[in-house]
């Protein structure tokens, strides 16, 4: 997977990819790597061990920006931390690898997403990044094969 190139400019992220077509509110997918095993504590939920692999997170902003603003909040890496994602993002074993943006206006669609995924991959902690919702979890482990879970990510979309 082609990794995100961005430069930092007096502590703003300033990016070299299509992530300016993505202003719109919306949802996303965001693909991370993390390059070694790491243990990380998020927020007051505890310390989690990550394994070494890609991992999907589905968010969603429907702020001023649109994802466009969110996503530029996830590439920082020295940032506050809002969301259970920051701690993934600010953590030196996790790059960002990717993303899929999907523009929708209609909220509440993180759990059709969520399901989606479902159907590759159980989400890895539960209730992460789903704090506002009833759903399982909004990060999934995908492995190696970055591929095969948006086969089956956009397979489940569609069905």
């Amino acid at each position: 997977m082609r990794e995100l190139k961005y430069e930092q400019k007096e502590g703003n992220s300033e990016l070299r990819s299509p992530l300016n077509t993505c202003g719109e509110k919306g949802y996303y997918v965001l693909f991370l790597k993390c390059t070694r095993d790491v243990n990380v504590k998020i927020k007051d939920r505890g310390e989690f061990y990550f394994k070494r692999g890609y991992y999907a997170y589905i968010g969603s902003s429907f702020i001023r920006g649109g994802i466009q603003a969110r996503l530029r909040h996830h590439l920082k890496k020295k940032k506050k931390k809002f969301w259970h994602i920051d701690f993934l993002t600010s953590n030196e074993s996790f790059t960002i690898a990717g993303y899929i943006c999907l523009s929708s206006q209609r909220r509440g669609l993180e759990a059709e997403l969520a399901e989606a995924a479902e159907e590759y991959c159980e989400p890895y902690i539960k209730g992460f990044g789903a704090t506002d919702t009833k759903d399982a979890g909004h990060l999934f482990f995908i492995g190696e094969d970055v591929f095969e879970f948006l086969y089956h990510f956009m397979k489940g979309l569609f069905a």
